[in-house]
């Protein structure tokens, strides 16, 4: 009844401005001439005073066709609606201005997807580990067009998170606050567990229609334990010593590292194997501070499945602000950049797309903590590796590529569902496509910047190859993701021929 109503007032307004005339199609600015009123019809969440900011005008001012028909075309850059139209009714020395606006479902879910693993901490397993998580975003939260993102990891994994995302209306500008708590276990080491909580408040602006800038500080606080070990040393298997009484103190050394050296008790031990240091209790908590800076580009030509265009991001963070103090006192700081460069275009026949990726993360200042190594293997680094089953706590620096081949493979009839096209229009058209992708995924991490031509000992590498379905959905700007990746090297990580599963939302890149 609501929706008839306002369907018939409309149509009074429009059929009475025939009678004085209207400058929808007309370009028309008469200092005489003022708006009188502003009517807003069919934003069912978004607050009117959100919209009138959009639209930069207000009842008073002197009327004018151009900066009406740039206020609609602000408000439909917003994203909050599907329609947007302001009809503009004249009358005798004052104006008229209907805004009708039809407003987009504003749920988003992203962020979604699991993996199955046949390998963990490297090893094979003796039941499938699984993994999974999602996020689901408000976008018009408060009908003010802020945003509140929740996030929620299960099962091997577990956390919650939360994040804020204010923009200022008519600026560049903007801010969020996010925080995070949760508790997993090393994928790099078997620790008992580890648990952390994270919170962050940030601040940028925009730099023209692709780029942006920010600043972060954000705050950690970590806590890794580990019981049931009896306090004894193995190496290969094999008891060398009892630990001395201080083993309590000590960090034990739960690794997968070639020529590592260990001393107790003033004896050396130097091996290439396992080492496991079976402390009875021990805990390691600290917290850690931080501040980053962000800059990023985006030219695709979408978000969700691009054909064509590049992004680009760099972020640079150092533990300055507070930093991971060891064992005997001494602080770890270090600097870190990370740099992603993301290509697309057309591939060798009509609708196929070659997509790449090429990631670095370098440590200029600082080596970091035995937390802050560098690792490969998962959905969003290397296919077909455990997650962390390339890499080692003390390699400072590491290089990732990788490379989609994407094609289309059949397109599912278009589908209706007419009792939700009335909240939101692109679902009285759904359509799914189900596309095909082959991929290849490469890595490479090491300890000492200066040593990347002549790393000695102090490196590793890693490749994977696969294929993945991809069934795309146009009417939500979503896609789900299904890869099996096989490791192809190094050989001694090749433990059988199953391959890793990964199935998500997004895209990979």
């Amino acid at each position: 009844m609501k929706n008839t109503s306002s369907i018939l007032f409309i149509a009074l307004l429009l059929l009475s401005a025939y009678s004085f005339g209207s400058s929808d199609s007309t370009s028309v600015k008469n200092a005489d001439l003022k708006i009188k009123t502003i009517i807003i019809d069919g934003n069912k969440k978004t607050k009117a005073k959100i919209i009138k900011q959009y639209m930069a005008i207000d009842t008073g001012e002197v009327f004018d066709s151009t900066k009406v028909r740039l206020a609609q075309e602000k408000l439909d850059e917003t994203g909050l609606f599907s329609h947007v139209k302001i009809h503009t009714i004249l009358h005798p020395n004052k104006v008229m201005l209907l805004v009708v606006v039809r407003e987009k479902m504003p749920y988003s879910i992203s962020s979604i997807g699991g993996v199955i693993y046949n390998r963990k901490y490297g090893e094979p397993t003796d039941r499938i580990w699984l993994q999974g998580y999602g996020a689901i975003t408000n976008k018009n939260f408060r009908g003010m067009h802020e945003q509140l993102r929740v996030s929620l990891s299960l099962w091997s994994i577990r956390y919650l998170g939360l994040s804020w995302f204010k923009p200022f209306i008519n600026t560049p500008y903007f801010m969020r606050l996010s925080t995070k708590i949760g508790s997993y276990p090393q994928t790099t080491a078997p620790w008992h567990m580890s648990f952390y909580n994270a919170s962050s408040i940030s601040g940028g602006r925009k730099l023209g229609q692709y780029s942006e800038v920010a600043s972060t500080i954000s705050g950690t606080y970590k806590n890794y334990t580990w019981k049931g070990g009896d306090g004894d040393l193995y190496v290969n298997g094999i008891l060398r010593k009892e630990p001395p009484s201080s083993a309590d103190h000590l960090r034990p050394l739960m690794v997968r590292d070639e020529d590592w050296i260990v001393t107790i008790n003033d004896t050396t031990y130097e091996w290439d194997g396992y080492v496991t240091w079976k402390i009875k209790n021990y805990e390691d908590p600290f917290t850690e501070a931080f501040f980053s800076l962000v800059w990023s580009t985006d030219k695709r030509d979408n978000d969700y499945n691009p054909t064509k265009g590049y992004t680009f991001g760099m972020h640079g963070y150092t533990n300055a602000l507070w930093p991971y103090e060891d064992i005997y006192g001494d602080k770890q700081i270090y600097f870190q950049i990370n740099n992603e460069f993301r290509f697309y275009h057309r591939g060798f026949w009509k609708n196929n797309i070659m997509a790449y990726r090429a990631r670095s993360s370098i440590k200029p200042y600082g080596k970091g903590n035995v937390y802050s190594g560098m690792y490969m293997g998962n959905e969003r680094t290397l296919r077909g590796f455990a997650s962390g089953e390339i890499g080692s706590s003390r390699f400072n620096h590491r290089l990732l590529f990788s490379y989609e081949y994407r094609f289309p493979i059949y397109t599912l009839p278009a589908m209706r569902f007419p009792w939700l096209a009335w909240y939101d229009n692109s679902l009285n058209n759904f359509i799914i496509k189900v596309d095909g992708g082959l991929f290849f995924d490469c890595g490479y991490v090491w300890e000492d910047l200066e040593n990347f031509i002549h790393p000695s000992n102090g490196h590793k590498g890693g490749a994977g190859a696969g294929f993945g379905l991809r069934f795309v959905l146009p009417s939500l700007k979503q896609v789900v993701s299904a890869d099996f990746s096989w490791p192809i090297h190094p050989r001694e990580n090749i433990k059988n021929n199953w391959p890793i599963m990964y199935l998500y939302l997004d895209l990979p890149f």
